[in-house]
């Protein structure tokens, strides 16, 4: 095998392993959260980790626009069955108003 076919061989099998973390990551649990900052804000993410997710944010590791409104308490999580579907239901939270936020947290998690 030349060097060249050897670089590509290597290569291939990296993407591969690559490709295959990427796809048990997207099926694994996710969930999409709700914090309440200090100034009493909501902020809507997701993540496959809650706990080190906010833990994160508390430390000034997680979203820069909450730097500001530490520390933060977790108040609404869902879980999800895979990232996609985090994603899409984290975009429409984002996308009501904070009362109808408020009725989702004090109904809980589903």
């Amino acid at each position: 095998m030349s060097s060249e076919q050897a670089i590509e061989v290597r290569f291939l099998s990296e993407a591969l392993r690559y490709a295959q973390r990427k796809r048990l990551m997207l099926f694994m649990n996710w969930y999409v959260y709700i914090v309440q900052c200090k100034d009493k804000s909501l902020y809507t993410g997701i993540t496959n980790n809650i706990s080190k997710r906010i833990w994160l944010h508390n430390n000034k590791l997680g979203a820069k626009s909450l730097f500001g409104k530490l520390p933060v308490k977790l108040v609404y999580q869902e879980k999800l069955s895979d990232q996609i579907i985090a994603a899409k239901r984290e975009r429409e939270i984002k996308g009501w108003t904070r009362q109808k936020k408020l009725e989702l947290i004090k109904k809980g998690s589903p």
